[in-house]
């Protein structure tokens, strides 16, 4: 069992969501990775999300406010070149 979120935390994870969107559009745009690092950090990108929207839905819930709903993205697929 998690620790409640308070206004601080949540306000927090807000921001912690929307800059993890902006990174991982930015990491999507790059060229220069190897097709398996790239995926590594999409996924760990994806999984902080999933926390973060986890803690700020729980937020809501707890003081009934709207849930947020996003949709989150999905890994790219990747492989390494031969």
């Amino acid at each position: 069992m998690s620790t409640p979120v308070t206004e601080k935390g949540y306000q927090g994870a807000m921001r912690k969501l929307a800059g993890l969107q902006a990174r991982l559009a930015d990491l999507r745009k790059r060229t220069d990775l190897h097709p398996n690092h790239r995926l590594d950090v999409e996924l760990s990108y994806i999984d902080q999300m999933r926390q973060y929207l986890r803690d700020i839905q729980l937020y809501e819930t707890r003081h009934g406010l709207p849930l947020t709903q996003i949709e989150l993205p999905t890994a790219q697929s990747a492989t390494a070149p031969e």
